[in-house]
């Protein structure tokens, strides 16, 4: 069993397959107010939700 841990906004949408822009503008439209330093596995799992972006567990593709 993995354990999860506690990452960086940039690991965060890396994961997510989406841009740095892309991130913060749905986090601009949904009002979020991001919490500073690092997001816990619970905020990764409510964050991803409220943006509507999958779940944080999604790996990336490997790089070409």
């Amino acid at each position: 069993m993995e354990t999860r841990k506690f990452i960086t906004k940039e690991e965060l949408y890396t994961r997510l397959g989406l841009s740095k822009s892309t991130f913060y503008r749905l986090v601009k439209k949904r009002g979020i107010v991001l919490p500073p330093g690092l997001l816990s596995p619970e905020d990764q799992d409510w964050l991803c939700k409220a943006i509507g972006a999958g779940t944080s567990n999604h790996t990336p593709p490997p790089p070409n």
